[in-house]
């Protein structure tokens, strides 16, 4: 089964790969807004990064005597580490603030502005600098979409989503340093647990008390057996938002350039924000044309980037050579 499903994600069409991966988590970003209804957005993030922590350290086991020789050997990578996880915790947990007050598919292009900023401030050409002024742009059309269709009370979710785009661009930039290495996937593991850990100082009781004794507010969560259909909820949004995502993302940085997995997720927006209106949201014009404008912004400044950010080894690298969906041969590197 294993060896059928590698198959399967190396030999299908990279966009059909891509599109399982937005779908995947629009719909997650999406069922994360019934959990909200029970408990509140900060708990729920907990809960996410927690799960996430547990089902990878149970799957890749970088603790393990096998792999022990891999952990990093000095404090600059272990702060390296530490930085990425609370960069993740925190990402997500004002990203869910902000879903509540914001339309998910605005409130994902608006957060799109992290990674974009990344791009123009390592580049130096005229497309990164016509892309900071389209975003700019989209930013303005979709805060002010925003504003004028739910009302004063969306003013947090911006904030939030802004901060969320903030520790999105720092997640990139550390991200792409910890994947650098042979042992991306452990070494992304042990970030996301001591995010968990970091988090858990804060929101580890109120986030376990809100599920084992739910909020006044809360409905089905506080009948019988209220609790156990909250955390299968909550596992699944796990599933669709993270586990999904970060392996799906290791397969695309393998099979595609930098530049053209960037474009790939430039598309995400949109399409949160079409799966947000099955669930019943009623975007406006003026969201699809900032959804828009912000898309073909970051088309534009990550188009002209082979490789945007400087890559950094923290353990050994393993190299192999792929070809890319137009023939072109490409050194990647694979995890153990």
């Amino acid at each position: 089964m294993k060896k059928w499903i590698s198959k399967a994600l190396y030999t299908s069409p990279v966009l059909a790969v891509a599109a399982v991966q937005m779908l995947s988590i629009s719909f997650a970003n999406e069922l994360s807004k019934i959990a909200f209804t029970q408990i509140e957005p900060l708990y729920v993030s907990w809960w996410r990064v927690a799960l996430t922590a547990v089902i990878m350290m149970s799957w890749r086991r970088p603790l393990s005597a096998k792999k022990r020789a891999n952990l990093p050997k000095d404090a600059k990578t272990w702060i390296i580490l530490a930085a990425l996880g609370v960069a993740v915790a925190g990402m997500n947990g004002v990203f869910y603030i902000a879903i509540q007050t914001l339309n998910s598919g605005v409130a994902m292009a608006m957060e799109f502005i992290g990674p974009l900023a990344v791009a123009v401030f390592t580049g130096h050409t005229w497309r990164e600098y016509m892309g900071a002024a389209l975003a700019f742009l989209g930013v303005f059309v979709l805060g002010g979409a925003a504003l004028f269709s739910i009302g004063p009370s969306s003013v947090p979710g911006i904030i939030a989503i802004l901060c969320s785009g903030v520790l999105w661009a720092i997640y990139i930039v550390l991200g792409r340093m910890v994947a650098h290495g042979s042992s991306g996937l452990d070494n992304l593991t042990i970030s996301l647990t001591l995010g968990w850990v970091f988090q858990s100082i804060f929101l580890a009781v109120p986030a376990v008390r809100g599920v084992v004794q739910p909020a006044a507010y809360a409905t089905w969560a506080r009948g019988e057996f209220g609790w156990v259909k909250l955390v299968g909820l909550l596992l699944v949004v796990t599933f669709g938002a993270s586990i999904v995502s970060y392996l799906l993302d290791q397969v695309l940085m393998r099979r595609v350039t930098a530049t053209r997995f960037s474009v790939m997720q430039a598309i995400l927006p949109a399409v949160n924000l079409l799966v947000s209106v099955l669930f019943g949201s009623r975007p406006t014009w003026l969201d699809f044309v900032g959804v828009g404008v912000i898309v073909f912004a970051v088309i534009i400044s990550f188009t002209s980037d082979e490789d945007p950010l400087p890559s950094h080894d923290l353990t050994s690298r393993h190299h192999t050579r792929v070809k890319d969906s137009e023939g072109r041969v490409e050194e990647i590197d694979i995890a153990d």
